[in-house]
């Protein structure tokens, strides 16, 4: 009895499929396999004129979850008919497209989907297989430069919505990831001074200004050569700092040049500081920047200094692992 019904339906999808209805009406309910895959896509077809309405179900290989679809099935000028189906994948509710042109003396034909499957639909079908492979985002259904900066929101893309390990140096390297698609990459600005400096009180010895493109971190690096200038002793404190020159803080990181020797003696120093930096420290001219900078203060005697390079480093963040943050109770009331 339930193959006749079946064949019933056919032949009266066939015949619907040679005349033209004003009114819509219900020609039966259908199932075709999308071979080589397990599914089964089960259709209720209703003609409205020449176009037919198909609504249904992916029985997704016989899931606890069926997976809901609508298309349309159009006689196509070759004498073949159309299929266009929406499938809406569970759970991951991923759209996939499936297309597909049937013969009337088969009721068969090729598919192809929007993910890159394809096979033959085949009418009553339920041959073993496996499950069609679920659609995902890719490369490959994204065409290369589809997305514009301007449709991504700042921000929108972050830690939480790429996977650890999503994003590795060869995709880095072949520049899948560019200046162009980022805009808190990595970045330097450096400065030179071979001429000698006297150091006095406080010397503002050298800088180097950048405009950073999000808060993060700078890393300053400094090199240089030191020359006792007088007799005795010699001596001075140094300063890796960001923005104008100012007196040594004694709590953050500094260095000291010293030269007891009564010879004019050169000697080479180095030092690096991090400091955090926002956005919002950038000034409003777009040729100026934030300033690093090192600065002296002469202790004693007299020191030159020469051949100074500094350079800043930008890092959008840091993976210092957490500590522990204790919080003041509420105060009692």
């Amino acid at each position: 009895m339930k193959k006749l019904t079946v064949l019933a339906g056919a032949a009266a999808f066939v015949g619907a499929l040679s005349s033209v209805t004003v009114e819509a009406q219900s020609i039966g309910t259908l199932t075709w396999q999308l071979q080589p895959y397990c599914n089964r896509v089960t259709l209720t077809i209703t003609q409205n004129g020449g176009i037919y309405t198909l609504d249904g179900f992916d029985d997704q290989c016989g899931a606890a979850q069926r997976a809901p679809l609508v298309g349309i099935a159009t006689p196509n000028p070759d004498g073949s008919i159309g299929f266009g189906l929406n499938i809406v994948t569970v759970p991951s509710g991923l759209p996939v497209h499936v297309e597909s042109r049937i013969s009337l003396g088969t009721l068969g034909g090729p598919w192809t989907d929007s993910a890159g499957n394809s096979g033959t639909l085949v009418f009553n079908g339920a041959a073993a297989g496996a499950a069609r492979p679920a659609p995902t985002v890719s490369g490959t259904v994204l065409a290369v430069g589809s997305i514009p900066g301007t449709a991504i929101a700042n921000g929108a893309v972050g830690a939480a919505q790429i996977a650890n390990g999503a994003v590795g140096s060869a995709q880095i390297a072949n520049n899948a990831v560019s200046s162009a698609q980022t805009s808190n990459e990595p970045g330097v600005t450096s400065n030179y001074n071979a001429a000698s400096t006297a150091l006095g009180a406080s010397t503002s010895v050298i800088s180097t200004a950048m405009r950073v493109p999000a808060d993060g971190y700078v890393r300053i690096d400094v090199t240089g050569s030191s020359l006792n200038s007088g007799a005795g002793s010699d001596s001075a404190t140094c300063q890796l700092q960001k923005g104008a020159a100012t007196a040594i803080d004694a709590a953050a990181p500094r260095f000291f040049l010293r030269e007891r020797s009564a010879d004019l003696f050169f000697d080479s120093f180095s030092a690096h500081r991090v400091v955090p930096v926002a956005v919002a420290d950038n000034p409003l001219l777009l040729f100026s920047g934030q300033n690093f900078r090192l600065v002296c203060e002469l202790g004693g005697g007299a020191i030159d200094v020469s051949n100074v390079h500094i350079s800043a480093t930008y890092y959008a963040t840091s993976y210092a692992p957490l500590s522990l943050i204790v919080i003041d109770p509420p105060p009692q009331q």
